[in-house]
């Protein structure tokens, strides 16, 4: 059959050559979105794994500066409880030289924690652009996997004295 003949044919059926049409599309529409899929999935599952790192990190920072907080002030009420002690004079300039540092170790802190919220903050705006070019700028969907049937657990933490700063 010769191509005039089967332009003829197919004008002669148009409802089955588009339903043929439509079906050969939307095979090839599933194999091409079931192959990015697999070709990201493994990109966004990395992507949620370090927001949850990052997340965590956040805590235990945020944790952290609570509990030096709670130590300078404790510092600060036992030099003005001793203020007035004389014989004491070498214990308060070791308690306010520890101050200083509990206070320098706290500001670098804020620090950290301002560039982990910095990191978080980019690793939410991921975008795919830079990955795919037929998606540029199209915003990386993430699934919401954090809360999912088998979350991988927290990094372990060695248990903390009570009191300590550290």
């Amino acid at each position: 059959m010769d191509v005039s003949g089967q332009f003829a044919a197919a004008l002669s059926a148009p409802l089955p050559f588009l339903l043929a049409v439509l079906a050969v599309s939307l095979a090839i529409w599933g194999a091409l979105r079931w192959a990015f899929h697999w070709r990201y999935d493994g990109v966004i599952e990395q992507l949620n794994a370090t927001l949850r790192l990052i997340a965590e990190e956040n805590r235990i920072a945020k944790e952290r500066r609570a509990d030096l907080a709670a130590t300078v002030k404790e510092l600060n009420d036992e030099i003005a409880s001793l203020k007035d002690l004389k014989d004491v004079q070498p214990l308060i300039q070791d308690l306010s030289r520890l101050t200083l540092a509990a206070d320098s170790q706290l500001a670098q802190l804020g620090k950290a924690n301002t560039a982990v919220d910095d990191a978080l903050r980019r690793g939410a705006t991921f975008t795919m652009g830079s990955m795919m070019f037929p998606l540029a700028g199209t915003p990386l969907v993430l699934r919401d996997s954090v809360g999912g049937p088998n979350p991988p657990p927290p990094p372990a933490s060695p248990p903390r004295k009570p009191g300590s700063c550290s």
